[in-house]
C-alpha cells in the first residue's frame, strides 16, 4: 500500500519489482491530508485484496528498499503473527542527521519469538510496516465509516487513523494506528531492517543499529549510525 502522492521513480521502481513477485498494490495520491489517504487505502484494500494475501505492508511514497528486505519484513510478520516496521531515518532529520535519535523510551523488551531476531516495541510510523491481513481487517472492522471524495470518485471509507490529542497528548495518525493495534497487543515491534528515506539529496540509509539498555532491562536509546 503507498498513500499521499504519485510515487517517487525510485520508489516506483521498488514497487514495480514487488508486484513482478506476487504483491498486488492500493494506491492513492491527489489529497494533502495524509491520514485521509491512508484511510482509503486502508478500506480498499479490505474490501478489494484477495484473501489469499496475508500480510498488508504500509509503504510510503518516497521510501526505498532491497526486494530481500521486503521479504524479511514480511517474513518476520509472518513468523510472529504481529506488525513488524523497518527502520528509517525521518525527514526531520535528513537535513542534519544526528549521530544518536532516540526513538524509544523505557520500553520493556522480549526474545520468546522462537528464533526470530529480537524486536523492540514500537508506537509510531507507517512507513514501511507489515501487518497480519486479518488484524488489519480487524482494525477496519472496529471503526467508523464517513464518505470520502477522490477525484471525481465517491466512496464510504473506514477511520482507521486520524490526528489529535489522545489522553492530552498530540498524536499523528500513524501514531493513533499503531496505538490500535496495541490495544490488542499486535505490534508494531521494530525490526533492524534498514530502509531509504528518499531526499532532494537523494536516499538516506540508517546504519548499524545500536540498542541501549538500562540497567532495569528497559530501552533507554536506539542509536543510528547513518549513512550517506
Amino acid at each position: 500500500m503507498i498513500s499521499r502522492h504519485k510515487p517517487q521513480d525510485e520508489t516506483a521502481q521498488c514497487l514495480a519489482q514487488a508486484i513482478s513477485d506476487g504483491a498486488s498494490l492500493v494506491s492513492s495520491s491527489g489529497m494533502t491530508e495524509v491520514s485521509r489517504h491512508r484511510n482509503w487505502v486502508h478500506t480498499r484494500a479490505c474490501q478489494t485484496v484477495p484473501t489469499c494475501h496475508d500480510t498488508f505492508v504500509w509503504i510510503d511514497d518516497d521510501q526505498v528498499w532491497l526486494p530481500e528486505t521486503l521479504a524479511a519484513l514480511v517474513g518476520l510478520c509472518r513468523a510472529i503473527d504481529m506488525a513488524v516496521s523497518g527502520v528509517y531515518v525521518s525527514r526531520k532529520d535528513v537535513a542534519n542527521p544526528p549521530v544518536q535519535a532516540t526513538v524509544l523510551r523505557g520500553l520493556r523488551y522480549s526474545n520468546d519469538y522462537g528464533g526470530v531476531p529480537r524486536l523492540l516495541p514500537c508506537y509510531s510510523g507507517l512507513g514501511f510496516l507489515a501487518v497480519p491481513a486479518w488484524r488489519a481487517r480487524w482494525v477496519h472492522d472496529d471503526s467508523l465509516d464517513y464518505d470520502e471524495t477522490l477525484g471525481d470518485r465517491r466512496a464510504t471509507v473506514r477511520q482507521v487513523c486520524s490526528a489529535g490529542v489522545i489522553d492530552g497528548q498530540w498524536h499523528a495518525d500513524d501514531a493513533s494506528y499503531c496505538r490500535r493495534l496495541w490495544e490488542r497487543a499486535t505490534g508494531p515491534m521494530l525490526a533492524p531492517l534498514s530502509v531509504g528515506h528518499l531526499t532532494p539529496a537523494g536516499a538516506r540509509w540508517p546504519g548499524v543499529l545500536s540498542p541501549i539498555w538500562d540497567s532495569e532491562n528497559q530501552l533507554s536509546t536506539l542509536a543510528l549510525a547513518f549513512q550517506e
